[in-house]
Order: C-alpha cells, then sequence, then structure tokens
C-alpha cells in the first residue's frame, strides 16, 4: 500500500512545491478516470476528489508518495463541464506547467478504454517524446466491459496508437485489477533509477 499526502494545489509556477522529488503527473481526458486511479494507487484513500461531472479537476494538485516521489494531478484535456475561456486558462496551465517543471519525469496517460485514441493522446505523447519523459497509457473503466470487449478494443487500441503492448497497462481500479502492477512499473523503472 503507498502512503500518500495531499501537498498544495497551484495554478502558476511561483506556488509549484520545491522540486526536491521526482514527479509523475497523471493526465488525460476529463473523467477518464485520473482522480479514481489515484486514489487506487494511494491504497484506496480518498486523497483526490471523485465527480461523475467532466473537468472537476480545475487545478494543478500534488501529492507526496512517502519520501520518494510526488505524483501530480492534473486537469483533463478535452470536454469539461466549464465554458471556452476556463478550458483554455486550464490548456496554458497544463503548458506552462510541462514546460517548466525541471523536476517532471515522466507521466501516466489515462484513457477510458471504451473510447478511442486521438490526436489529443498522440498531442500528449509527442509532448512526452520532445522532452524526454516516460510515459505509458493506463486504460481504466475496464470492469464495464466483458472480457470478449475489452480484448477487441483493446487490440484497437494498439492499431490506433502505433505503440505496442508495453506502453499500455489495462486497470480497474474499481477492482483493483493492474493497479499494483502500474505501481511497480513507475517506482522499479522510473523513480528507483532516480534516487
Amino acid at each position: 500500500m503507498t502512503l500518500a499526502k495531499f501537498v498544495k494545489s497551484a495554478v502558476e509556477p511561483k506556488d509549484y512545491p520545491d522540486e526536491l522529488k521526482p514527479e509523475v503527473a497523471i493526465v488525460g481526458r476529463s473523467n477518464a478516470g485520473k482522480s479514481t486511479l489515484l486514489n487506487a494507487m494511494c491504497g484506496g484513500h480518498k486523497i483526490a476528489k471523485i465527480s461523475g461531472t467532466p473537468g472537476k479537476t480545475r487545478l494543478i494538485n500534488f501529492f507526496d508518495v512517502g519520501e520518494k516521489y510526488r505524483f501530480v494531478d492534473l486537469p483533463g484535456y478535452g470536454y469539461a463541464a466549464r465554458d471556452f475561456k476556463e478550458r483554455n486558462l486550464w490548456a496554458k496551465m497544463i503548458e506552462t506547467f510541462f514546460r517548466e517543471r525541471q523536476n517532471l519525469i515522466g507521466f501516466i496517460l489515462v484513457c477510458d478504454m471504451r473510447r478511442e485514441w486521438t490526436e489529443d493522446e498522440q498531442i500528449m505523447l509527442d509532448l512526452a517524446e520532445n522532452r524526454g519523459l516516460e510515459c505509458l497509457c493506463v486504460l481504466t473503466k475496464i470492469d464495464k466491459l466483458s472480457r470478449g470487449e475489452s480484448l477487441k478494443l483493446y487490440k484497437k487500441w494498439l492499431k490506433t496508437s502505433g505503440q505496442d503492448e508495453t506502453f499500455f497497462k489495462p486497470v480497474s481500479a474499481l477492482n483493483n485489477d493492474g493497479v499494483r502492477a502500474l505501481e511497480d512499473v513507475i517506482f522499479k523503472a522510473w523513480i528507483k533509477p532516480r534516487t
């Protein structure tokens, strides 16, 4: 079980916490299950607020994970139940974070498995590659699908993204399926070599 605690919320770089720990950002489309995944990775504790309304996360939220690293929960891209001007402010906030955060080592791209790989996901992947960041895609909400449906959709994600199986981690935060394996990848492959 990972022990995590909320550090602070921020909008501008001047309000970010220190850069003493490696950070892993959690990004994805609004309502893809980012906050639910974060809670599952933190032992089921509700450290991140969850809502059925897209666009609930409106700030950059920082969470210390033990003594070694930090998760950063970012506002979702795509549709959100806010006005156009506010969504543009979010986009600027996220772009600034990715550009200026020196201790950012990678991000988890969270996608609802029932959706499709789009240009938005490709932009995020390109951003990771351009900055030399670690990146993997977590396919959420597999508990809402039959095994056959999951397999069919998984193959579609592989084909449309052009990525191989090592890039995707199907999980069910609700049933905790795949969550520990995801944590292992983040800690053993991303964090440990840097601490």
